[in-house]
């Protein structure tokens, strides 16, 4: 029976890797990281990180709770704006993950001693650094990401022209929400809009170029702050899904009820991270879903 022992834990191992192999459909996981931002992009053995949250701890849980525990790689690393809510965890992820890639809007942040820092952390591993404009797109297995903000009109504001060997810091922008990276994805049928911490302003910005239009899922601006997610704006997006990434009893006030009402009144589903945790949108190309805690729900 010594042969018994010995096939069991091989069995359950391959089981285990089995079930955590990549399949094809697309997943858009929105992490729990409390009073900040981040979502990962997973389609096969791609991953792509949109801000990383305030802490190590939080982000760590995410990746580990949806990555396979072999991989330890990460394609592209996006920093929709330097504040530490949406930039606490790289030291996490770099000293963790082999990242291939970093996109940063490329200006200085609210606390220069932490963006010095998160520059130290960059230019130690290596890692390329891309300054990205509207037009820009990034592919990989079928799904593309289009930078739709900030345009190319930052001038001194800008840290890196050529990448972090230029060691180069100009300026500072007055308010680093306003050149908040702003992507949208699509796979076939499915499109999705995440939007760092756009005001209003920037908004309708987008909505004049007409570059905007309906998508399934939104990533609310600015934790659902009052200043963003206007009624222009909503009315052109008009998401099915709204997901607001909020930390639980924030000294924000956020989200604000008008803005859920605002949500509530075009028809879309609100998911707050406060509430109902992390979240993963899954899609096939052709029809979505919510997985949440294990469990499916609804079909779209």
């Amino acid at each position: 029976m010594s042969w018994l022992k010995l096939v069991s834990p091989i069995f359950l191992v391959v089981i285990w890797v089995l079930v955590q192999w990549p399949d094809g459909n697309l997943r858009l996981v929105f992490c729990d990281v409390g009073q900040g931002d981040a979502q990962l992009v997973i389609k096969g053995s791609y991953q792509v990180l949109v801000d990383t949250g305030p802490s190590d701890d939080k982000i760590g849980m995410c990746l580990s709770n949806n990555l396979p525990f072999w991989d330890r790689r990460i394609e592209l690393v996006v920093i929709t704006h330097p504040q530490k809510d949406h930039m606490g965890g790289l030291d996490e992820i770099l000293g963790r993950y082999k990242v291939d890639r970093i996109v940063a809007n490329g200006v200085k942040g609210e606390s220069v001693e932490e963006w010095e820092e998160v520059v130290r952390l960059i230019e130690a591993r290596g890692v390329e650094v891309h300054v990205p404009e509207a037009g820009d797109r990034f592919g990989f297995e079928g799904v593309e990401m289009e930078v739709l903000w900030p345009e190319d009109e930052r001038g001194d504001e800008m840290v890196w022209r050529g990448g972090v060997e230029d060691k180069v810091v100009l300026g500072q922008a007055s308010d680093v929400n306003e050149i908040s990276i702003v992507m949208r994805l699509r796979f076939d049928r499915f499109t999705a809009m995440l939007t760092g911490d756009i005001g209003e302003k920037e908004e309708l910005a987008l909505v004049g170029k007409g570059v905007i239009g309906q998508v399934e899922v939104l990533k609310v601006a600015h934790h659902g702050s009052k200043y963003s997610s206007s009624e222009v704006f909503v009315s052109m997006v008009k998401p099915k899904l709204a997901v607001i990434q909020v930390g639980e009893k924030n000294t924000h006030g956020h989200p604000s009820s008008v803005i859920t009402e605002r949500f509530d009144t075009v028809g879309s589903r609100v998911i707050r991270t406060d509430r109902d945790g992390e979240t993963v949108v899954v899609s096939d190309g052709k029809s979505w879903w919510i997985e949440r805690g294990g469990q499916v729900f609804g079909f779209w």
